[in-house]
């Protein structure tokens, strides 16, 4: 099966437009790798987090921090190999009066004022799959609204896509996600290759 699918294409040594909401300081490192010993305190964390006034990014390539931004997949993101290494770390404020949904706006402005980075959108044929019911009906029950599972972190991530919030961890074999959002919540478990959702 084809659908029409939004992707946003990416350019670079353009100069941005002027942005409606930018971080009040930001610092962006390349990044290097979590520790072992940082990953056994159960601190380490992955992708976009925010405390506070204050998002952090770690170890997110060009691409990752392009979909945290826009709230695209990445099948949706058109641009050059470059994009997808190395990682970088994000350090960032965010000024008095804005709100955590702002920051998906503020990366924007980041990613164009850092790495003059242009995107434009356009629409693209793709296969996708189709999830249908089956002539006899579903055999899916109704779940109990849950809380996020509780694992002993050793990796974590905590960030917003569009409107939707993501928490993940994870420890060895066994990991958990947790997605709150206007649809509700929904919850993944994995432990051992066996997956519930």
């Amino acid at each position: 099966m084809l659908a029409a699918m939004r992707a946003v294409a990416v350019a670079y040594g353009m100069t941005a437009a002027a942005w409606a909401q930018k971080f009040e300081v930001a610092t962006i490192k390349q990044a290097q790798m979590i520790s072992a010993a940082e990953m056994r305190t159960g601190n380490a964390h992955l992708g976009l987090r925010v405390s506070g006034m204050r998002v952090e990014i770690r170890l997110n390539s060009l691409r990752s921090m392009i979909r945290l931004a826009y709230g695209v997949s990445d099948d949706q993101i058109v641009g050059p190999p470059s994009i997808g290494s190395p990682s970088w770390n994000v350090e960032a404020k965010i000024p008095e009066g804005a709100t955590r949904a702002q920051v998906p706006q503020m990366l924007q402005a980041l990613l164009a004022e850092r790495f003059h980075l242009k995107v434009h959108q356009e629409m693209r044929e793709q296969p996708v799959w189709a999830v249908a019911t089956a002539p006899e009906g579903t055999k899916l029950a109704t779940s109990a609204r849950g809380e996020v599972p509780q694992l002993k972190r050793m990796l974590t991530m905590d960030y917003m896509l569009n409107e939707l919030h993501v928490q993940a961890t994870r420890n060895g074999d066994e990991s958990a996600l947790f997605l709150t959002g206007n649809d509700g919540d929904l919850t993944i478990t994995t432990k051992l290759d066996r997956t519930r959702i």
